[in-house]
């Protein structure tokens, strides 16, 4: 990062303010966002704001454009200023770029795109409980092909479906409910979710741990085979379920890496998904659909939803 000087220097060798569709095409310096932002004729607002703080160190201006975006997301055009934050901090890279794209402008080869493709498939197979999760899915297809078990398939779908119509109702009144009164539930708490909103992208903290999954898992198996008392029956439920976990997981780990999907849908859920960490996490808790997000109505417009200023502390301390 250039290491900023006055702040007519800073702006001296900017293009003229017009407004033009933005491209935010890989994860620049803070000098790129703010040359990028005198193409979107914020220069005026940038300048203001800038002029609050005399930080020298390219940790400082990282800091400040990622305080402008916030600014932005209360007073502007917040479609961008969501894409504005997401490019400054890291945190994701969205918009018409793929990490193919953020290679090639960095000069990047084939073998790194490689080493970066296997690297993003490991952390999702090593982290929380995937890998637990995979092998019994391989496991319960293969007592299925080798006739040990009847997995009917539209058992699985029911399962899966079982778990998208759940995973609203786990997120919002689970992982988002009060803090308790027992520190070492507390402590499960920011853990499972209240950390993850602190620091979004941290590996750690991204996906849901054993002792979060296996017990309910577990619950899930009693209860079904109370109701089917059928061992195939319930390994099927389970399969669907685990599938869904990981498609779930998938797109989690997605919205929080410099990955831009390749689908339509997906870039949108994407962006829906980091709206609910940097605009309101009081909204958008729909991490695989937003379908139930508009049956419990906590589905708005970006432009008509509030700014929250709990999206990163849930419970912030008296």
């Amino acid at each position: 990062m250039a290491k900023p000087t006055s702040n007519s220097d800073q702006f001296s060798d900017f293009a003229p303010p017009g407004r033009v569709e933005p491209d935010f095409s890989g994860l620049d310096s803070a000098a790129d966002i703010l040359r990028d932002a005198a193409k979107f004729g914020l220069l005026d607002d940038l300048r203001k704001l800038l002029g609050m703080e005399n930080g020298d160190s390219g940790a400082d201006k990282l800091r400040i454009a990622r305080d402008i975006a916030y600014e932005f997301a209360g007073e502007k055009d917040r479609d961008l200023a969501v894409d504005v934050f997401i490019h400054v901090t890291g945190i994701a890279e969205f918009g018409p770029a793929s990490l193919r794209d953020y290679g090639c402008k960095h000069g990047c080869t084939h073998e790194w795109f490689r080493r970066k493709a296997e690297e993003m498939l490991r952390n999702y197979v090593l982290h929380g409980s995937n890998s637990v999760v995979i092998l019994v899915c391989v496991a319960i297809v293969a007592a299925g092909v080798t006739g040990a078990l009847h997995v009917s398939p539209w058992l699985v779908l029911l399962g899966a479906a079982l778990y998208y119509l759940t995973e609203y109702g786990t997120h919002r009144f689970l992982f988002h409910a009060g803090p308790s009164r027992f520190a070492w539930v507390r402590a499960k708490q920011h853990r499972l979710h209240y950390d993850h909103h602190v620091e979004p992208s941290r590996l750690d903290l991204l996906f849901l741990p054993l002792w979060y999954v296996v017990p309910n898992t577990l619950l899930m198996v009693v209860i079904a085979y109370a109701i089917l008392r059928d061992a195939g029956m319930v390994a099927a439920l389970v399969l669907g379920s685990m599938l869904a976990l990981l498609q779930y997981e998938w797109v989690h780990f997605i919205a929080h890496q410099p990955y831009t999907p390749k689908t339509g849908f997906g870039r949108w859920m994407k962006r829906y998904h980091l709206r609910h960490h940097f605009v309101n996490e009081k909204l958008w808790f729909g991490v695989s659909s937003p379908l139930m997000d508009m049956v419990y109505r906590t589905y708005r417009d970006l432009n008509d939803a509030p700014r929250s200023p709990t999206t990163k502390v849930l419970y912030p301390e008296p």
